[in-house]
């Protein structure tokens, strides 16, 4: 197997042991929830994931380079 194999499976097997960590504490928490609490565990879900810090990195570079009507979206305001 070449380096550049072996890298990319030790990033795929870092990738899985991620999702699969925070995957399976989401089903735990999310089987049989009413609608309240799936809504609050899919929220905690993508949380896990980073997907908070994500969004304010891309509203963030929207906004330096000037296309604010695209951030306010991003964030929610151009609804």
């Amino acid at each position: 197997m070449s380096e550049q194999s072996q890298q990319d499976l030790q990033r795929a097997e870092e990738a899985r042991s991620f999702l699969v960590l925070r995957v399976q504490k989401f089903m735990d928490h999310a089987r049989n929830a009413d609608t309240a609490t799936l809504t609050a565990q899919i929220y905690y879900f993508l949380q896990s994931l980073g997907a908070e810090e994500a969004l304010q990195k891309l509203t963030d570079g929207l906004r330096a380079c000037g296309d604010l009507p695209n951030a306010d979206e991003a964030c929610g305001n151009g609804m």
